[in-house]
């Protein structure tokens, strides 16, 4: 097989600050290569120099990345743009910070078809909504019309697959593709992805933190730390065989498993949701009055107790971060939610926001790109303490974030300066410097490598234990939830179909949606 890119002499610079060290790597026609690492390690930084998509970055003297033999590094943005999204596609992280947000999908998808397959409008409609139904988005018709504020986190990526799989490219980079997708759809993808390669003769470069992930779709990976190539092999030399000590390390943390036994935690309840029912509209008459409704929780019942950990997990669409939305008391819905016994509707906003904080699914659009992370995590601070002195708001930053894993040397960095899960981990500390009684945590480990996803599940752990905090841990990843959850409450389609003690639902799943979920995972 023959080179279709050769990446040589790879370094990047910000400033004087060396993220890609000097690595090389090549990709033949029909290949997968798979990039994995730590968070912070340059995968994704590497993979977007290769279509110039690297802003404010310098690169070394000897670098080169060259396609079908032709330099990339210094060709004009207009021959670059040619490529972008026809020769090569990529398939970003973060699908909200990608996608239009004041333009339906159906149609973001439908302008890169017709610009570069030269369809036209009605025969771009229609492959559209084929892509979207080829990445496992039900409904397609109806979903090609929304906005992407108006479909999950899962949907979102899988509109970003549609996107990038529309050309047929010849390359297809997926940085962390599967991130927000339940375990199910996870398998899909990346058969259709398999699927495409063997179809399109289409090469890919499969960046992810989930070593299980790249071992079943890679024939060669690179593994990343501190922006060097310290091991590459196929995935048999790598998990048979590893000869690098992080490689070790890597795959051992990729073995998550509980830490402590499940705690005899209170049986009082601490927040308790009844008959929780919210419905969105899809259909307008024209007159604009709603006509159609979807119902995305069906008077769903749910009670959390004191200082337990309780388990929300579903596939994508399912309606758990709605639910979440609604015990946060962020969402209208019908239905009651009940803090320490006292209705929330009853009880003073201020004094409710800071009982009951939620940390998001998507940390690039939560936080405030104008706000540095002394002001992000002390926000709360100031809404809720203004009691505090100026010393003693900066003492808590400076402690919480020591707590998840962060120096205070960062205090004075923007959002845009990190990495996905160096973000998360700042959204994490913003909930927890007012000292809340209840986090909700929505996806908080799926933008996270392997490694850091067992320090801030051991880290949750340990502020739950020591802080006596109640969680509401929402997931679609079944073995972080087997890995911190006591008890377990599996959503379908609005409904909650199976409810228990962690070690049950996993030993002996009752219904057969948990069974499904349980066989994919393991």
């Amino acid at each position: 097989m023959s080179d279709l890119l050769e990446v040589s002499s790879l370094t990047i610079c910000f400033e004087k600050k060396k993220v890609v060290d000097n690595i090389s790597f090549s990709l033949s026609k029909g290949e997968v290569l798979g990039i994995v690492g730590e968070s912070g390690s340059g995968k994704s930084v590497s993979a977007l120099s290769l279509l110039g998509l690297v802003r404010g970055a310098s690169y070394g003297k000897e670098s080169s990345i060259k396609y079908k033999n032709q330099e990339l590094i210094g060709l004009s943005e207009d021959k670059l743009r040619k490529i972008r999204g026809g020769d090569i596609s990529f398939i970003f992280q973060e699908p909200m910070s990608s996608l239009n947000p004041l333009h339906k999908v159906g149609k973001q998808i439908v302008e890169s078809l017709i610009l570069h397959r030269e369809m036209t409008e009605i025969q771009a409609k229609k492959e559209a909504i084929r892509l979207l139904a080829l990445t496992g988005i039900k409904q397609a018709k109806q979903k090609f019309n929304a906005f992407p504020f108006q479909l999950s986190g899962g949907q979102r990526q899988r509109v970003m697959i549609a996107m990038a799989i529309a050309n047929h490219p010849n390359i297809l980079i997926a940085d962390e593709p599967t991130t927000a997708l339940d375990v199910t759809i996870q398998a899909q993808i990346i058969d259709l992805i398999i699927k495409l390669k063997e179809k399109l003769g289409m090469s890919v470069i499969f960046i992810s933190h989930d070593l299980n992930l790249v071992r079943k779709i890679a024939d060669k990976i690179c593994v990343m730390k501190s922006g060097k190539i310290i091991e590459v092999g196929t995935p048999e030399q790598l998990f048979n065989a590893p000869k690098s000590a992080y490689t070790k390390a890597l795959i051992q943390a990729a073995l998550l498993s509980r830490s402590q036994a499940e705690k005899h935690h209170q049986s009082s309840k601490i927040l308790v949701g009844e008959k929780i029912f919210v419905t969105y509209p899809v259909k307008k008459d024209i007159w604009g009055r709603v006509i159609a409704k979807n119902i995305v929780l069906n008077h769903v019942n749910i009670a959390l107790n004191k200082g337990e950990c309780l388990g929300i997990i579903g596939e994508s669409g399912s309606g758990k971060t709605t639910l979440g939305m609604c015990l946060a008391g962020l969402i209208p819905f019908k239905g009651k939610v009940f803090l320490d016994g006292c209705l929330i509707n009853h009880m003073k906003n201020k004094d409710f926001r800071k009982k009951v904080q939620i940390v998001f699914q998507d940390p690039f659009t939560s936080l405030n790109p104008r706000m540095s992370v002394l002001q992000i995590v002390g926000e709360g601070l100031d809404v809720h303490y203004p009691e505090y002195s100026k010393a003693e708001k900066h003492a808590i930053i400076l402690k919480t974030l020591e707590d998840v894993g962060l120096d205070a040397s960062i205090i004075n960095k923007y959002p845009h300066e990190f990495s996905g899960g160096q973000r998360q981990r700042i959204a994490i500390a913003r909930s927890l410097a007012v000292n809340p009684d209840v986090l909700i945590l929505d996806e908080p480990t799926s933008a996270l490598d392997v490694t850091t996803q067992a320090q801030i599940l051991e880290l949750l752990q340990s502020i739950q234990n020591k802080r006596a905090l109640s969680y509401i841990f929402i997931s679609h990843d079944m073995k972080v939830i087997r890995a911190i959850a006591d008890r377990v409450a599996v959503l379908a389609h609005g409904d909650i179909v199976e409810c228990g003690l962690t070690s049950n639902i996993f030993a002996q799943p009752k219904d057969l949606y948990t069974q499904k979920l349980v066989a994919a995972s393991f």
